[in-house]
C-alpha cells in the first residue's frame, strides 16, 4: 500500500495497543462527543488466533510520527468470512 508523501506505514505490534486506543477515542470523541477505551478489545483481538499482526494489520503515521490511521482484518473462519475494521 502506498501512503501520501510524508506518511509511513507498517504492520501493528502489541506495543501499539495504547496508540491505537488513543486514536479510537479521538475518533469517537469527534463523532459522538464521548469516548470510552477500547484497549481491552484491541488487545484481545490482536492476541487471538483471528488476527495475524504482520499480515492482517496496518498502521499509518503522519510526518510528525503520530498515528493517523489503523486498519485490521479479523477472520474467524477464513474460508467463509473476513471482517475489516479501520479508523482514520
Amino acid at each position: 500500500m502506498s501512503v501520501p508523501a510524508g506518511y509511513r506505514s507498517r504492520p501493528a505490534a502489541l506495543d501499539d495497543v495504547d496508540a491505537v486506543d488513543r486514536l479510537f477515542r479521538a475518533v469517537d470523541e469527534a463523532f459522538f462527543g464521548t469516548a470510552e477505551s477500547s484497549r481491552a478489545w484491541i488487545e484481545e483481538s490482536w492476541r487471538s488466533d483471528r488476527v495475524e499482526l504482520p499480515t492482517m494489520t496496518l498502521l499509518v503515521f503522519s510526518a510528525d510520527g503520530s498515528l493517523a490511521a489503523t486498519a485490521d482484518l479479523e477472520a474467524t473462519d477464513r474460508s467463509k468470512e473476513i471482517g475489516a475494521f479501520a479508523r482514520v
